[in-house]
């Protein structure tokens, strides 16, 4: 068809990849996938995140990092992520992030 995939089949056909070659050909990778989604429903686009690690384990989640930052991010992002954060927030929480990673590593 002409419709292409949605965030959450990628991250499902991705998954599966990983997953049927897990034995033969594995894939070292761990990946967030990313998209925004149309939701009947609510009428709206919403944001949808997903993990996916070296083993095809695939988990939807609200926020996420990983990496060697991730030990300073995740932290960072447990304490001033919620749903309803407005944009400047957003970007304000972001800023702060970089600013981590800044003070921990040559950027």
């Amino acid at each position: 068809n002409d419709e292409g995939l949605d965030v959450r089949a990628m991250a499902h056909f991705a998954r599966r990849h990983v997953w049927e070659n897990l034995r033969t050909r594995p894939l070292r990778v761990c990946l967030l996938i990313a998209g925004m989604m149309w939701v009947d429903d609510e009428g709206l686009y919403q944001p949808h995140l997903y993990w996916l690690d070296e083993y095809g384990s695939l988990q939807k989640i609200q926020y996420g990092a990983h990496g060697h930052g991730a030990n300073f991010l995740l932290s960072i992002l447990d304490q001033s992520y919620r749903p309803d954060l407005t944009r400047a927030e957003a970007v304000r929480l972001m800023e702060e992030c970089f600013k981590q990673l800044r003070s921990r590593y040559v950027v």
